[in-house]
């Protein structure tokens, strides 16, 4: 309970180096039933190395306490250079976080109470929002992998779920390109809990498909293809919070593939019409998320007039006129765009002006 802790906060780093594999070696033998309790002191001990209660201050908010390398001077936690660090000390600061993150994962799966679970997960979080990236991409893969089908099995809790979604877009956010071989699983996950009656697991899923968006490159069409979808089949079954969710996750998909190609056209011609300037996408999808913009606008302004909630319409609506622009802006020809808003707004609308939406589209 407190030797292996007080030797990894230790001033001298070869006690911290032999902590660790002390901690490796414990964490592969620790026997299953002794699990939840070890994972109790285990983040006990974390909290007590982070946290000076004397000074009332908390320790490693300028720096990652595991993977890299730091020493005490005066009382204070001061961060040596990583290009300073010996290798082994380095190599066994690395294994840390897979020592520790065992215990935890562990934890997770064992058939304890639901509270001892969620604390296994909570703790699972702190330590990787601990951990130096380069230190968590080896065991990524490692990790995420029981985190998805902990995340899908029927029979955990609200509450527990939302604390393992945020373990996977933590990991995601910092580690995503080494989760590239489980990026299909994840977006069958987020998408899955997008719509879930629980506030933070929909804000969850958000987050989470704005940072997958930003990694699937052109394969984002097929992952907007999938949230148009889900929202032109749940348009009037979904509370207006849950369609919030959903039309920020395809605003913020289309605004990472717009960026992509942005940048493919810069370096390489052919994913751009140069004729043009504008992006070549699918016609099916783009003619799907114009009229589910539309229809949108259309449905929810009809709720302000039935004495609906406000906020929630306006800002809805607002999430669909930004779809609606970024399509518009970088996927149509002005005489498209003509075509789709005359309509709306009227032949008067687009005579040429000051003002006009033909000089603000030009």
């Amino acid at each position: 309970k407190y030797l292996i802790p007080l030797s990894m906060c230790d001033i001298d780093a070869n006690v911290r180096t032999e902590a660790c594999k002390a901690l490796q070696l414990f964490s592969i033998y620790v026997p299953r039933k002794h699990v939840i309790k070890t994972c109790e002191l285990t983040k006990e001990a974390i909290q007590s190395i982070i946290y000076d209660p004397v000074n009332n201050l908390r320790q490693f908010s300028l720096f990652k306490f595991i993977g890299t390398y730091w020493t005490i001077k005066s009382g204070n936690v001061e961060m040596v250079p990583r290009q300073d660090v010996p290798d082994s000390v380095r190599i066994w600061g690395n294994k840390l976080i897979d020592s520790i993150s065992s215990l935890y994962m562990q934890g997770i799966f064992y058939q304890g109470s639901i509270d001892s679970r969620e604390d296994c997960a909570l703790g699972l979080r702190e330590v990787v929002l601990l951990t130096h990236e380069e230190s968590l991409r080896p065991v990524a893969v490692k990790l995420v992998g029981p985190l998805i089908r902990a995340i899908s099995d029927r029979m955990i809790t609200s509450p527990m779920r939302g604390v393992l979604l945020l373990n996977l877009v933590l990991f995601l956010e910092h580690c995503g390109v080494q989760l590239r071989p489980l990026l299909p699983q994840i977006q069958t996950i987020l998408i899955r809990y997008l719509l879930d009656a629980n506030d933070q697991i929909r804000a969850t899923c958000g987050s989470g498909i704005g940072f997958l968006s930003g990694l699937l490159g052109n394969r984002t069409e097929i992952l907007i293809g999938d949230l148009c979808s889900l929202a032109a089949n749940n348009q009037h079954n979904q509370s207006v919070s849950s369609m919030i969710a959903l039309l920020e996750s395809i605003s913020q998909s289309l605004s990472n593939l717009a960026s992509s190609l942005t940048s493919d056209r810069n370096s390489n011609q052919t994913a751009i019409n140069s004729a043009e300037g504008r992006h070549s996408t699918s016609e099916s999808l783009r003619n799907k998320l114009i009229g589910m913009s539309l229809s949108v606008l259309e449905d929810y302004s009809k709720m302000d007039m039935s004495g609906g909630d406000v906020s929630e319409s306006i800002l809805l609506r607002d999430i669909s006129c930004r779809i609606l622009s970024l399509i518009f802006v970088y996927y149509c020809e002005l005489e498209e765009v003509r075509e789709i808003l005359i309509p709306l707004f009227g032949e008067d609308s687009w005579e040429e002006g000051e003002d006009s939406p033909v000089n603000e589209m030009e």
